[in-house]
């Protein structure tokens, strides 16, 4: 028998606020800081699996601006052993976005641009 993959049911509301309420998400100590960028940088562009997403870069990750000023990530995503590229690849082409949430102190962007801002430059791994 093959077995099939099996998928996780989403983060409730009640656990998601209990991470945060014990310290293990949010922006205020180095180990809450680099658990919320992966775990947004995962809910954002985590398409695929474990392995797609320790081979996401610093330099993958770029922030832009929309017209009316508000900031957004996009991921610049490389080909892969499953989807090289070319016009026989099926993968899907839409660009995934994690925008920013103006006044929420959970944004994903300040999150996101406060942890790029503090790693260490001469490491290559997010």
């Amino acid at each position: 028998m093959i077995s099939t993959t099996k998928h996780k049911g989403p983060v409730s509301k009640e656990d998601l606020e209990a991470l945060y309420a014990a310290n293990q998400l949010g922006l205020d100590t180095p180990e809450s800081l680099v658990n919320t960028a992966w775990f947004y940088t995962v809910l954002y562009f985590g398409k695929r699996a474990c392995q797609n997403q320790w081979a996401i870069k610093p330099g993958d990750l770029q922030l832009k601006t929309t017209t009316d000023g508000h900031k957004y990530f996009i991921l610049n995503e490389r080909a892969t052993k499953n989807h090289p590229g070319g016009t026989n690849d099926n993968e899907d082409e839409t660009q995934s976005v994690m925008m920013a949430w103006p006044g929420n102190p959970r944004c994903p962007v300040i999150c996101l641009e406060k942890y790029l801002g503090k790693r260490e430059p001469q490491y290559d791994a997010l």
